[in-house]
């Protein structure tokens, strides 16, 4: 039973992960206007470059398939550090 519990829950990390960076394509194509800078460096995830970006992909959901690779990326957005006046 407890191979079971073990096996649900590597399933279940794994269906999130695949859920979540499908999400994380989607909101980029999304936000790509406003933040061009920012979503070309999140795009990098995915090797996809801006001109990649398809609008209407959005609602298909097999964009990640097994055994795809996804790569490290930078920091989006710099810390605004609080200046004391």
């Amino acid at each position: 039973m407890k191979s079971i519990r073990k096996l649900f829950l590597v399933f279940s990390v794994f269906a999130l992960f695949i859920h979540a960076n499908a999400e994380i394509r989607k909101i980029s194509f999304m936000l790509y206007p406003i933040i061009p800078d920012s979503i070309e460096k999140a795009l990098k995830i995915f090797n996809l470059k801006p001109n990649a970006i398809d609008f209407e992909s959005i609602g298909k959901h097999d964009f990640l398939k097994s055994g795809d690779m996804i790569n490290k990326i930078d920091i989006l957005f710099k810390k605004i550090e609080k200046k004391d006046d």
